[in-house]
C-alpha cells in the first residue's frame, strides 16, 4: 500500500530558498491576529531567506519586505510548498 505524502507542513520545516503558500495559521487567537496584522495570512506567498543558529529567528520574504520570524511562531504556520 502507497502512503500519500502530506504536502502541507510548517514553516519551520522548510528549507532556506523555500516559496510556499500559507495554509493555515494554527496558533492561538492572539498569535494570529498579530501574524495577520503584518502580512502573513492564508494564500500569501512567502519564501525562507535564511535561518539564524541554534533555533533562532527564521529570515522571511513577505511582498518584497524581510521579515524575522521566530521558530516558534514558524511552527504555528501550515504552509504548502510551492512548485
Amino acid at each position: 500500500m502507497e502512503s500519500v505524502e502530506n504536502p502541507d507542513q510548517t514553516l519551520a520545516d522548510m528549507p532556506i530558498g523555500a516559496v510556499s503558500q500559507i495554509q493555515k495559521l494554527s496558533g492561538d487567537m492572539e498569535l494570529n491576529r498579530r501574524l495577520r496584522e503584518i502580512g502573513f495570512y492564508e494564500g500569501a506567498i512567502i519564501k525562507v531567506q535564511g535561518r539564524m543558529p541554534f533555533h533562532g529567528p527564521m529570515v522571511i520574504e513577505l511582498d518584497s519586505c524581510s521579515l524575522a520570524l521566530r521558530l516558534g511562531e514558524a511552527q504555528q504556520l501550515i504552509v504548502r510548498r510551492c512548485p
